[in-house]
């Protein structure tokens, strides 16, 4: 009985802290010309989950944008932090 009571718990603890909604920043490097640069990306009120989705999405833009000559900037990676 102990062990169902604490594995409920534990369930019931991970789906709340993944329900927890806070600000990140998406910050993409890119390299332009020779030169590296940052844009950071806010995106708010959002689950990990979310946030991470989020910030792939916006990756995946920036190397579109580059593809179809719609930016100079080629886009070496996006990194998703806490705001």
């Amino acid at each position: 009985m102990k062990k169902k009571v604490l594995y409920v718990t534990a369930v019931a603890s991970i789906l709340l802290l993944q329900s927890c909604k806070r600000d990140y920043t998406c910050s993409c490097v890119s390299l332009n010309n020779g030169e590296y640069s940052t844009k950071d990306t806010a995106i708010e009120n959002a689950t990990k989950a979310d946030a991470i989705f989020n910030c792939n999405l916006i990756e995946g833009q920036k190397q579109k944008d580059y593809i179809e000559n719609d930016s100079k900037d080629t886009v070496k990676y996006c990194n998703l932090n806490k705001s």
